[in-house]
């Protein structure tokens, strides 16, 4: 396991080297920020997102009045995006805390 560690920041420092010797090459760019995240973190991010979606979807289907709700539930790291219909104003209060 410390080997991959090892291999990762390795990588990740590569790849924040090519941005910048890229970002120096090109002057257009060199004012520009640029976020570059490791794909073992990408990977932890959906992960954690997958587990809030899950997690946020059986909070609302364990709820009897929400019932003939139809939510969709997008997490996107680790925000929560609840979209559709309910019936009522009442049922629409009801769903928002589940969201965080």
């Amino acid at each position: 396991m410390a080997r991959a560690r090892e291999a990762v920041r390795q990588s990740d420092s590569r790849i924040k080297a090519q941005v910048e010797e890229a970002l120096q090459a090109d002057e257009t760019l060199s004012g520009s920020r640029i976020l570059v995240r490791s794909v073992t973190k990408q990977e932890a991010v959906k992960a954690h997102d997958d587990r809030v979606e899950r997690a946020v979807t059986k909070a609302l289907e364990n709820r009897p009045e929400l019932s003939d709700a139809r939510i969709d539930v997008d997490v996107r790291n680790g925000v929560a995006r609840l979209t559709g219909t309910v019936p009522t104003e009442q049922q629409r209060l009801t769903v928002s805390p589940h969201a965080r």
